[in-house]
């Protein structure tokens, strides 16, 4: 499979716990068309950092549209086949398309009606029930809001059966499905948070991260006894898997995906593939995404029960995240954009910092970043490297010369950009922020 080396170096990405996925590393405008490559994508940015669009060879062009919130108003194509349109209480939940809302906002967050479905909690607010005309599922929970069991009926006929296991940190470790008797159990083993292999019926799959992510990279199947199979996921720019090939570049799976992480349809698949948004695994028995610490909808694009962490992930406790397009929640801990560490490069007595701890007295015309010498400062880089104001020292020109540096200052600027929107209401300084005002990027030798 030609050109999964120029894709993978075009994406590589870098994420907090709920976080604005970085910029990657190189744009990728800048790579040439290879004609013999089957998989090939193209991302294009606004001035805020908001995808606009996005070309696959595969799956043609995408456009998307964002509120000045920043939540996704819409994704379309040029075929204008399978367009989405959505629209958002003030509160960020997602009305219905087809019934709306009285009010246009919905009660306490809680979902009860979409399209089809109804929905029913309990007094903890977890989603209970989800009913349909022809389906109803019931689902059960621990005393630490945890799904524990879950039914599915068909015309009042159960389907399935399932019930799951966890661990004292909360991770998944067990789930067992019965389906018209037939048991199946899946053992999950982790490491720290990112699920490192799942067994099922002696069948182990082992996954395979990017650094410092939870895109899945590669995974590596085996069975007792039999040749190891090594497969490479192919990702999209959240790093969502998109295509899986074998070791020989052989396509044996491939999805499309609405904007939410619901598969459409399967173009290929000729084996399980589980994983969905970073930190998700699809659960056939329910239709839901686990999401390490709490289950996730998507065709809703909501989690089924409030964030374990309070207040602190935001005031709705359901919400996924602003937009699927530049977000990821790998753990299902939904927080607030925060600030990049104070010093983002040091050497010797020389530091590069920021100061939008204080978005009163500090600016950000353009974004800026100060060189201290001894504590104080001395004068003022953009996150490209150029000098605003003052001057530099030796250890500072060194530093920035370091395309690490570089890339560390622009990923920081990325955050910082992000927390003036969210947490300051986008005023800093005074003044409101216009997010194009940074410094020009530079390509990659």
């Amino acid at each position: 499979m030609r050109g999964r080396k120029q894709w993978q170096f075009a994406s590589r990405r870098g994420t907090e716990h709920l976080s604005r996925v970085l910029q990657p590393q190189r744009d990728t405008h800048d790579l040439f068309d290879d004609p013999g490559s089957y998989l090939q994508r193209r991302y294009h940015y606004d001035k805020a950092g908001e995808l606009t669009s996005s070309s696959d060879r595969q799956r043609g062009a995408s456009v998307y549209r964002y509120l000045k919130t920043g939540d996704l108003l819409s994704r379309s194509t040029r075929e204008h086949l399978n367009n989405e349109h959505f629209e958002t209480d003030p509160a960020g939940n997602r009305l219905d398309p087809e019934r709306g809302t009285r009010f246009g906002h919905i009660k306490d967050n809680r979902l009860r009606h979409w399209q089809q479905y109804h929905y029913r909690y309990d007094a903890w607010g977890n989603v209970i029930e989800r009913r349909s005309a022809t389906q109803r599922q019931l689902f059960e929970y621990d005393s630490e809001n945890r799904l524990v069991h879950a039914l599915r009926y068909g015309e009042d006929k159960l389907q399935n059966e399932a019930r799951y296991q966890y661990d004292s940190l909360g991770r998944r470790t067990h789930k067992q499905v019965e389906i018209e008797g037939a048991l199946t159990t899946t053992q999950f083993l982790w490491q720290g948070l990112r699920l490192l292999q799942e067994t099922c019926g002696g069948r182990q799959q082992l996954y395979i991260y990017e650094p410092d992510s939870y895109a899945p990279l590669a995974r590596v199947d085996s069975t007792e006894g039999g040749k190891p199979s090594l497969y490479y996921f192919h990702t999209d720019q959240i790093g969502t898997p998109l295509e899986v090939t074998t070791s020989q570049g052989d396509l044996v799976w491939q999805a499309r995906y609405k904007a939410w992480g619901e598969v459409e349809r399967f173009e290929v698949q000729s084996v399980e593939q589980h994983l969905r948004f970073q930190g998700q695994y699809f659960d056939a028995e329910t239709g839901l995404h686990y999401n390490t610490f709490r289950y996730y909808d998507p065709g809703v694009g909501r989690f089924t029960t409030q964030d374990p962490i309070g207040l602190l992930g935001g005031d709705n406790l359901y919400q996924y995240a602003v937009n699927p397009t530049g977000w990821v929640d790998p753990l299902g801990l939904n927080t607030k954009p925060s600030l990049p560490k104070r010093t983002i490069a040091s050497s010797g007595n020389t530091s590069i910092v920021h100061y939008y701890d204080d978005l009163v007295k500090e600016h950000a015309d353009p974004i800026h970043f100060h060189i201290e010498e001894d504590g104080k400062s001395i004068g003022k880089v953009k996150a490209d490297g150029t000098v605003l104001h003052g001057k530099t020292n030796k250890n500072s020109a060194g530093m920035l010369k370091d395309r690490s540096v570089i890339g560390t200052m622009r990923k920081a600027e990325k955050r910082i950009a992000n927390y003036i929107r969210k947490v300051g209401g986008g005023i800093v300084g005074g003044r409101p922020f216009r997010p194009g005002a940074r410094g020009p990027k530079i390509g990659c030798a």
